[in-house]
Order: C-alpha cells, then sequence, then structure tokens
C-alpha cells in the first residue's frame, strides 16, 4: 500500500483559537492536535514526540483519505449528533489506533515536520 503524504506542523494563531473552540464545543478540553483536509496534522511543537497524539491525527488523516472529505465530514457530524464525541466511531477508532497500534499507524506515512 503506497504511504500517505502528510505535514506535521504548529498552528498558528487562528488556528488555535479554533482548537480552543472545537475543545468547548466537544466537551474534550485543551486540544493539542487537529487534522485538516488538506494532508496536514496541526500539533502544538511542545507535543510533537507524543506518539500516540501523532497516530491519533493520522488515523483522521486516514480515514478523509479512504472516505473523501465530503463522505467524511457528513459521517463524522452524524456520529458527533448521534453518540457526541467521545463515543463518535471515528474518534474511537483514532484512540484505539493510538493505544494499540501507534508505530504501525505511523509507519502507514511519509511525515515531514515544518
Amino acid at each position: 500500500m503506497k504511504k500517505i503524504n502528510v505535514t506535521v506542523k504548529r498552528p498558528n494563531l487562528l488556528w488555535r483559537v479554533f482548537m480552543r473552540v472545537w475543545g468547548v464545543i466537544t466537551f474534550s478540553g485543551y486540544i493539542v492536535g487537529f487534522t485538516t483536509y488538506w494532508g496536514t496534522v496541526l500539533i502544538r511543537k511542545e507535543r510533537w514526540h507524543d506518539k500516540r497524539l501523532l497516530a491519533h491525527e493520522l488515523t483522521h488523516v486516514e480515514q478523509i483519505h479512504q472516505l473523501g472529505a465530503l463522505k467524511f465530514t457528513w459521517r463524522y457530524v452524524k456520529e458527533f449528533f448521534r453518540r457526541g464525541y467521545r463515543d463518535n466511531r471515528y474518534e474511537v477508532e483514532a484512540r484505539e489506533n493510538a493505544l494499540y497500534r501507534t508505530m504501525e499507524t505511523i509507519n502507514r506515512f511519509n511525515i515531514k515536520f515544518k
């Protein structure tokens, strides 16, 4: 299987504000990582060493890559309203990959840190 290219960057001020708002909306608290639709993962630089966080966000990149942005968004939003943030199947899968398949998940990507 071909590796997916992804860039890991620090979130700028606008993204940090958005991540805080998203944390409030989802009742998940302080957000340190976020996946965009453009093959970019935003992680606070002080957390770049956190392989589980990286695997979690990379799982979302893979989900978007497999389903396409529109289908993923639609299904994610449906799950969010049905089950909430924590029990959303896309979040559950990301947490499971981060916990049990950390390096296997990371190794499916070509990662560039900027």
